[in-house]
């Protein structure tokens, strides 16, 4: 019985690993345990090909966020390589002000 429990979390991990959208989910459920006070601030919009874009509620942080970047960034990928999540860059984007 350990073997096929085994076999099927493997299967899952490998299926999460491929899947953009599931580890979209997984990033916004843990977004406050990665960047700390800036989830009071902000929120995941989307998460495609090694982007991860960040919509920020107020100017003032949005610059905060910015100026930060590196260290957030930083932060982020500290935590998605529990999961196998390669984040290369992040985007932010000032709420009502979308592309």
């Amino acid at each position: 019985m350990k073997i096929q429990v085994h076999k099927l979390f493997d299967i899952v991990q490998e299926e999460f690993q491929k899947s953009a959208p599931m580890q979209e989910i997984f990033l916004k459920s843990h977004w406050e345990n990665i960047v700390g006070k800036y989830s009071k601030y902000s929120e995941i919009l989307w998460f495609r090909e090694g982007k991860l874009c960040i919509k920020v509620y107020n100017s003032m942080a949005l610059q905060h966020m910015y100026m930060n970047k590196n260290k957030i960034l930083v932060k982020i990928q500290e935590y998605a390589k529990k999961k196998a999540i390669i984040i290369e860059d992040v985007k932010y984007l000032l709420e009502g002000k979308y592309e």
